[in-house]
């Protein structure tokens, strides 16, 4: 028996973007560690420099926020999932014991 596809939790698919961004910053402050100390700064070194902590501490919020919310969404599904089977569960048997009592003897 086949299950019907179930849709993707929208704070998962929120999850992706802001993980992405968060690798990309990360990837670009270390490449202006990385660069020629003698050399002009360009103006997103002096933006990294000026803001690399709160872009981070934004993100990493962020990014446990939405791993949080998309947990406990996941988890109320899950739940009335298995609260639906159970149920339907519950009701086939019942109407199969109660079948078997009209049968003729």
């Amino acid at each position: 028996m086949t299950t019907p596809p179930q849709h993707v939790n929208i704070y998962f698919r929120w999850l992706v973007p802001v993980v992405g961004l968060f690798v990309i910053t990360l990837f670009a402050f270390i490449a202006t560690l990385l660069g020629d100390p003698m050399a002009a700064r360009s103006p997103v070194q002096e933006f990294l420099d000026r803001h690399v902590v709160k872009l981070f501490l934004g993100e990493v919020i962020a990014i446990v926020g939405l791993s949080l919310a998309a947990m406990a969404l996941d988890r109320r599904q899950t739940l009335r999932h298995q609260s639906e089977s159970s149920r339907s569960a519950t009701e086939n048997g019942a109407a199969n014991a109660n079948s078997g009592d009209a049968l003729p003897s």
